[in-house]
């Protein structure tokens, strides 16, 4: 089980799924305890970037979120510009 305090795994994947719209984004929590999120192309469903073992056990309130977010956003950046692509993130 899961040990969010505050939040569910539901409402935790989509609040992480909704932070990168357009963009596709999929969160799971296989085993309740890491995530994996992958984010991908909308149209074309090109996968930009995956990150697997992501501690749940840490995304306790919106801070701790936010600035999973923020991490997860600034690699797929670097990604992007990696693979010669401008990002336009928000």
């Amino acid at each position: 089980m899961a040990l969010f305090t505050s939040l569910s795994s539901l409402e935790l994947r989509r609040i992480l799924e909704s932070a990168f719209l357009p963009d596709r984004c999929v969160c799971t929590i296989p085993d309740g305890r890491h995530m994996t999120v992958v984010i991908s192309d909308p149209e074309t469903r090109a996968v930009k970037l995956t990150v697997l073992g992501i501690s749940a056990d840490r995304l306790v309130n919106s801070r701790s979120i936010s600035e999973l977010v923020a991490q997860l956003r600034y690699e797929l950046k670097v990604a992007n510009e990696a693979a010669g692509k401008s990002t336009a993130i928000s």
